[in-house]
């Protein structure tokens, strides 16, 4: 029966010196040591390659969706609506008429105001012609100080007169000319709220117009690459329905207040983040971009 050792101490352990490995290693056959350095080098510098190269990515990929402005239209005085010109779905141009109120309570003012200030244009030139006149009599006591006083006051009291009815005729001709809608900008009619014959207050929504330019995106960045993005810096944008197809415009504002992702935008773990929202504006933006469409952003990191 084999005996065992009463303590760790009395147990017989091979000893191996460092030297004597290094020794074994020496004596192997020259392919297998190359072999075994190639693979410790291996082992050393794949995860340093690794992690160099992986470093901070060349391209900085945000998501956001597109933000169309729209503009509500109607007019800046009340009365009847006499013509609305266009229909949803219409495009319409800057400048464009697209509707128009009954104008003759309009015209009407601007007759009255018309024939005020002619009149009141007659009385500062009666006003003067008399104080030029008595001017050269009251030296010579034709008339007394207190006749040509009141001249004076007479055409004092003329030449404001006269502003006044000229203020109310410009005032008249403003109302007259906003009795009539025009287009501020080139789009689309979304939506048409009145029709011909409703009276309508003043500042009432006649139409909606979604305005072809400015297209915004909104994207949401995170506070890591902050300094990565700045107001100037180009951008591609890219939509699910043209993924190949990108838009290019730069980016127009940064937020300097941190907010929540809103819940319709973009991935699981982004929605929990606090971000920077980003106002990029679209250069060649065109019809396929509507609003509220999700969009992918690519920034070029410098």
């Amino acid at each position: 029966m084999t005996q065992l050792p009463r303590s760790l101490s009395d147990a017989k352990v091979p000893k191996t010196s460092i030297s004597s490995v290094w020794s074994s290693l020496l004596a192997q056959p020259a392919w297998l040591k190359i072999g075994l350095g190639i693979g410790l080098s291996l082992i050393i510098l794949v995860p340093v390659l690794y992690f160099a190269l992986r470093g901070k990515p060349t391209v900085l990929v945000l998501y956001g969706d597109v933000d169309i402005r729209d503009v509500n239209l109607g007019f800046r005085v009340p009365g009847r609506i006499e013509t609305v010109l266009k229909d949803e779905g219409d495009s319409v141009s800057q400048g464009e008429l697209v509707a128009s109120l009954d104008q003759s309570i309009y015209k009407d003012a601007l007759a009255m105001h018309t024939a005020d200030v002619e009149v009141k244009a007659a009385i500062l030139k009666d006003a003067e012609i008399t104080l030029k006149r008595d001017e050269t009599m009251v030296s010579s006591g034709g008339i007394s100080k207190l006749t040509y006083d009141n001249d004076l006051s007479a055409r004092d009291q003329a030449l404001p007169g006269l502003h006044l009815a000229q203020a109310q005729l410009a005032s008249a001709q403003t109302d007259l000319n906003d009795s009539e809608i025009h287009s501020p900008s080139d789009g689309v009619v979304m939506t048409r709220a009145e029709e011909p014959g409703a009276i309508v207050p003043s500042g009432n929504t006649v139409l909606t117009v979604s305005l072809y330019h400015p297209v915004w995106v909104r994207a949401y960045i995170a506070e890591s690459n902050l300094g990565d993005v700045h107001p100037g810096e180009a951008v591609e944008v890219f939509t699910d329905t043209q993924p190949d197809h990108p838009y290019h415009g730069q980016v127009g504002f940064v937020s300097p207040e941190a907010e929540f992702t809103p819940k319709s935008v973009e991935t699981t773990d982004l929605r929990t983040s606090l971000v920077y929202r980003l106002r990029i504006v679209i250069d060649d933006s065109g019809p396929q971009l509507r609003q509220g469409m999700p969009c992918t952003v690519k920034i070029h990191l410098r």
